[in-house]
């Protein structure tokens, strides 16, 4: 019995450990390259799908942030996260090496099995429904979820979208694509780490063009916090010109179509990509976004060796 025990203490610390350091992680690295684009004109959102009839799950509130522990730090009327400078310059361009073993690419689809991503995609190109603040434990802020309600007894979360949400091509950001993302990351042509993520989801139902619920088997936070990183790219990624979607895992080398505050601006061989800042990017203004995304161009170049790599860092 000991032994149970001390095994469910050291998996509790451990996912509580992962979810700190993912927060910690991506805030950091999300404030050391800050942002800020331009207002467009709003393009209207395409009509969406019929909703889909469902029981409504046991009733609860409308937030702007969930925390697992207690309330979340900032108010709904916060503007930025402290640790932000919302002022920061803009400009310049930041050089970044391969952050990890990867020494070239292949592909530019982040999700599945098969080849090689570049460094960067998941990070500047595609979002999430919510944003874990760095400043605090285990807590999310909606970022293309304008708001979030959760049941009671956690048998449900609901996401009700921004409205103001685009992808980079100028779509509005639909409950449609979000659950497109969630379908195609729990199908069997993407890496088993999302489908082990979604396990404790039941279903995922469209209420309305900005409004998703999903139904949960798990009735816990943590399967709450996994749906609310969720990636979201367009229902478009990928399309064929008769309007068809091939097997997701056929998608290799087509620009992926996110939300995020960056766009491909060329890449060179597997060995170089360089993203741009959208200057139409839809978030510029969010209390989750100010201050973050401050280069105008960030380049991740691929080295063979570390020390080559240093020593192109440092020229």
């Amino acid at each position: 019995m000991l032994t149970r025990l001390a095994r469910s203490v050291c998996g509790s610390c451990t996912a509580v450990r992962k979810q700190a350091m993912f927060g910690a992680s991506a805030a950091i690295l999300a404030a050391f390259v800050a942002s800020a684009p331009s207002t467009a004109a709003t393009p209207p959102a395409s009509a969406p799908s019929p909703p889909v009839a469902a029981s409504a799950p046991s009733q609860g509130q409308w937030v702007h942030a969930y925390a697992a522990f207690g309330t979340p730090k900032y108010p709904r009327s916060f503007t930025h996260f402290e640790y932000l400078n919302p002022d920061a310059p803009k400009g310049g361009t930041l050089y970044l090496p391969n952050p990890d073993r990867r020494t070239s690419f292949d592909k530019l689809n982040y999700y599945t099995v098969k080849g090689n991503a570049p460094a960067g995609v998941a990070i500047f190109m595609i979002e999430t429904l919510a944003y874990l603040g760095a400043d605090e434990t285990q807590t999310m802020y909606g970022l293309l979820a304008e708001e979030m309600l959760v049941a009671p007894d956690k048998s449900a979360i609901t996401f009700r979208l921004h409205p103001k949400a685009r992808f980079s091509n100028g779509d509005a950001v639909t409950s449609e694509d979000v659950k497109f993302s969630y379908d195609t990351l729990t199908s069997p042509q993407v890496s088993p780490t999302y489908q082990s993520d979604y396990a404790g989801v039941e279903r995922a139902v469209v209420v309305d063009a900005r409004t998703i619920r999903f139904d949960l088997k798990d009735r816990t936070s943590d399967q709450i916090f996994k749906l609310g990183r969720l990636p979201v790219f367009s229902h478009k990624y990928g399309m064929k010109a008769d309007g068809s979607h091939p097997p997701f895992d056929q998608i290799v080398n087509e620009m992926p179509i996110g939300s995020g505050a960056y766009t491909i601006a060329r890449m060179d061989s597997g060995r170089r990509i360089e993203f741009q800042r959208n200057p139409d990017y839809w978030a510029r203004d969010l209390p989750v976004r100010r201050g973050m995304y401050n280069f105008d161009r960030i380049v991740y170049r691929f080295y063979q060796d570390e020390d080559i790599a240093i020593e192109a860092h440092l020229a």
